[in-house]
């Protein structure tokens, strides 16, 4: 017979990471993408973080296909693009200005560990 403690454990590890992993109302709906503080967030403004032990070529070849798909969104409406890359240590993504379609789809990329938002950083003197 199981004990109860056994079918509690069960239980949470179902349970918790539905949760507490589940967006919260008014935030993001794509998974991968992180919101930060709402106030301080600069709108259409993401950091795309790659995931570890990512390849050189996979960085490149990631980085060729967005700046096309990018290239054909300004065709239709102004649109920023990728303004920096970013490699320290296990640390590997890019700064990107896109919209809401554009980083959907970057975030269905395999090789896109998550996005964060973009966010206006200050400091207070003491």
């Amino acid at each position: 017979m199981v004990s109860f403690l056994t079918k509690l454990i069960g239980i949470l590890v179902l349970v918790v990471p539905v949760v507490f992993g589940a967006p919260a109302l008014g935030q993001s709906r794509h998974l991968k993408i992180r919101d930060t503080n709402p106030a301080s967030v600069i709108p259409n403004k993401f950091i795309v973080v790659f995931k570890k032990n990512i390849t050189a070529t996979v960085i490149s070849n990631h980085i060729t296909t967005i700046e096309r798909l990018l290239s054909k969104r300004k065709r239709d409406f102004s649109e920023g693009g990728i303004s920096a890359n970013y490699s320290f240590g296990d640390f590997k993504g890019y700064a990107i200005t896109a919209n809401q379609a554009t980083i959907f789809e970057v975030a269905a990329a395999k090789e896109v560990s998550s996005f964060i938002n973009n966010s206006k950083i200050t400091s207070a003197l003491i």
